[in-house]
C-alpha cells in the first residue's frame, strides 16, 4: 500500500504540468483554498477541513474493505491519495516559488501528510485482507476468521479516526505556528 502511494505521489508531481486545463484549474482552486485557510490562521476550519478529508478518506476505505470489489478499489484509492497529495505539492511549489514552498511544505504540510497517509495506508492493508476474505468465502474456498478481522478492522477504524484527531491538531498547531511564512 505504501509503495503505490509513492508511486501516485511521484506521478502527481510530475504530472501536474500536463493536466488539462480544467483539472489544472480546479487543483488550483483547491491548492489555494487550503493556502488561504492557512493564512488567515482560523483554526477550527483548518481542524474542520483537515478532518472531513482524513475522516471520508478512512470511512471510503472502510466501505471497501467490506466489499470484493475492495480488492481493486482499495489500491486505486492509494495511488489516487499519493497523486491528489504530489499535485497539491507541485501546485505549492508554482505558486509560491521553489524555496518558499520547500519551506512551508517542511514546516506546514509535510507532517500531518505523512501522519494521515500512514493511518490510510494502515487501514488500507487492513480493509483488503477483509476484502480478500470476502472474496475466498464467495468462490467457496472458506471464510474462516472473516468475523475476528472484519471486528479488527472496524476497531482499527475507530481508534485511526481517534488518532486522526490528533494529527489535525497537530496540523492546526503548525498553521498558528509557521502559517505566518505564507
Amino acid at each position: 500500500m505504501g509503495c503505490l502511494y509513492l508511486a501516485g505521489l511521484g506521478a502527481g508531481s510530475l504530472c501536474s504540468r500536463v493536466l488539462s486545463e480544467p483539472l489544472l484549474t480546479y487543483a488550483r482552486y483547491f491548492a489555494s483554498i487550503d493556502l488561504g485557510l492557512r493564512t488567515t490562521g482560523n483554526a477550527a476550519m483548518v481542524f474542520s477541513v483537515g478532518f472531513l478529508s482524513l475522516f471520508c478518506q478512512l470511512s471510503l476505505v472502510l466501505i471497501a474493505g467490506f466489499c470484493v470489489l475492495g480488492i481493486g478499489l482499495i489500491p486505486i484509492t492509494m495511488v489516487l491519495k499519493g497523486a491528489g497529495a504530489g499535485v497539491f505539492t507541485a501546485l505549492l511549489y508554482q505558486q509560491l516559488g521553489a524555496a518558499k514552498g520547500l519551506v512551508l511544505q517542511a514546516l506546514v504540510f509535510w507532517l500531518p501528510e505523512t501522519l494521515g497517509s500512514l493511518f490510510v495506508i494502515l487501514l488500507s492493508a487492513s480493509a483488503l485482507h477483509v476484502s480478500c476474505g470476502l472474496l475466498r468465502c464467495c468462490l467457496g474456498q472458506g471464510g474462516g476468521g472473516l468475523g475476528a478481522a472484519s471486528r479488527r478492522l472496524v476497531h482499527r477504524y475507530l481508534t485511526i479516526c481517534f488518532a486522526s484527531m490528533l494529527v489535525c491538531g497537530l496540523s492546526v498547531l503548525l498553521t498558528l505556528v509557521f502559517g505566518g511564512l505564507l
